[in-house]
């Protein structure tokens, strides 16, 4: 399974299956590092599944393998680096989406939406209220 490596902190290791724990300080700490080949949108959605804890997304090309990825890792029961899997929303529409990540920012969620183009053009009026009211 892929991971994600946050520092060198072990429980910033995601979705790492066997992590060794060697005797020794931190400089004489050895870490098993599994390489692979991936494009931005699968690397993106790994970072982004680790630090969000709900996704509205509405996807479409070129960003739809970004909210895929979440939503299958969603679906197999991945959890994030709150230990909780993440909560994806399905919407239709940018203009939804977008209105989905106002809500739960404004709830105090960690919240993700995965766009492109024309899309983020559709998202511009939550966008600027986002902004206005100083959400994360």
């Amino acid at each position: 399974m892929p991971f994600c490596f946050l520092g060198r902190n072990p429980r910033n290791f995601l979705f790492l299956k066997n992590f060794n724990k060697l005797s020794g300080g931190i400089a004489n700490m050895a870490i098993e590092r599994k390489k692979l080949s991936m494009d931005g949108n699968q690397a993106a959605a790994h970072v982004s599944y680790a630090f969000t804890e709900v996704a509205g997304i509405y996807p479409i090309t070129p960003s739809s393998p970004m909210a895929d990825y979440t939503d299958q890792w969603a679906a197999q029961g991945l959890k994030n680096v709150f230990g909780t899997t993440v909560n994806v929303i399905e919407m239709e529409s940018e203009a939804g989406a977008a209105g989905t990540v106002h809500g739960s920012l404004a709830s105090g969620a960690l919240t993700t939406t995965y766009t492109a183009s024309q899309g983020l053009l559709l998202m511009i009026p939550n966008m600027y209220k986002i902004a206005g009211e100083l959400l994360p």
